[in-house]
């Protein structure tokens, strides 16, 4: 439960035992209880499914930050070896750094949301987290006009993966299914 804000200021008292409770049934459970449904049926439609974790970050180094020296590229892409194929990460390392933008893996952030029923246990369940920088999207046209190009060349990608797709961002889950090209 966040109690300060991205730069340390007070957010929220310290919740009691049974407001954390409260607030992790009314938040945490419903939504990763409706991701962990996502997945069985991209499972069961399928036999597979890909998570796409979507985030933005700051282009500068927030006050709670615990890794102080990462790299802050344009995009991190976040990866477990367990669920993340090492040509998925490839794959979008070439599309992004073809469009222009750096990456890099695991920095400044780590890893990438997978639902516990799942969690090191399904090798059928793939995840990557994406990371964009926001200066990336919120203040440079050109950088928008990358970020697009990288798009299209990820949507009409002869090796695009067939899988269906779970993807997750601001707790809204959206299942869409990826055509085998």
């Amino acid at each position: 439960i966040y109690e300060r804000t991205s730069d340390g200021r007070p957010l929220r008292a310290t919740p009691t035992a049974t407001e954390r409770g409260e607030l992790l049934q009314r938040w945490y459970q419903p939504h990763h209880e409706r991701l962990q449904r996502a997945v069985e049926e991209c499972l069961e439609n399928t036999g597979r499914c890909l998570i796409v974790d979507l985030h933005s970050y700051a282009p500068y180094l927030q006050p709670h930050e615990v890794r102080r020296t990462a790299q802050r590229p344009h995009l991190c892409i976040g990866s477990d070896p367990f669920h993340t194929p090492r040509d998925l990460v490839d794959r979008l390392t070439d599309v992004f750094t073809g469009a222009g933008f750096t990456t890099a893996e695991n920095e400044p952030y780590a890893g990438t949301l997978v639902p516990m029923a799942f969690s090191q246990r399904d090798p059928r369940v793939h995840s990557v987290m994406l990371e964009i920088r926001k200066d990336c999207y919120v203040s440079c046209a050109t950088r928008r006009t990358r970020l697009m190009s990288a798009h299209r060349r990820l949507s009409s990608s002869p090796r695009r993966m067939a899988l269906s797709a779970a993807t997750t961002t601001n707790g809204l889950i959206q299942i869409f299914r990826v055509p085998a090209g």
